[in-house]
């Protein structure tokens, strides 16, 4: 008579996968997140670029809240924000006064106003740098 030969356990015998998780429509929901080309389990960030393709198959909702909370992408969206402020001020000026080719240089100096404002810095700041630079006419 043939004996019968049973498994140890069933781990033993076949190993556990894990569930690989896709980018679904609410993770959405955060700012600047959206389906990546790479593949559908990964998540593509509109702030953190050129590296901005994150994978979601290990924890799905938990690596995009990780991603929103680290350091790097809490600055660009920072950077981002900013840089809307400063188009707050360039709308104060009217734009028949702006020439084209003048909107680059009128937009950096908005910037160096907003920044000499944000640290309080006296408005003699910018007067010192502009006789400073090599750049003036």
């Amino acid at each position: 008579m043939k004996q019968k030969i049973l498994p140890v356990s069933g781990d033993c015998t076949k190993s556990k996968q894990q569930k690989q998780h896709i980018f679904l429509e609410k993770y959405k929901k955060e700012p600047g997140i959206v389906e990546s080309t790479v593949g559908n389990s990964h998540a593509h960030c509109k702030y953190c670029r050129p590296k901005s393709d994150f994978s979601v198959a290990y924890a799905g909702k938990y690596d995009i809240e990780r991603h929103c909370s680290s350091k790097t992408h809490l600055d660009k969206v920072a950077t981002k924000k900013s840089a809307k402020s400063c188009q707050g001020i360039i709308k104060f000026i009217p734009a028949k006064l702006i020439l084209p080719e003048e909107k680059a240089v009128v937009r950096a100096e908005a910037m160096f106003s907003e920044i000499i404002v944000k640290m309080n810095l006296p408005l003699l700041t910018a007067d010192v740098i502009s006789r400073s630079s090599s750049f003036h006419y």
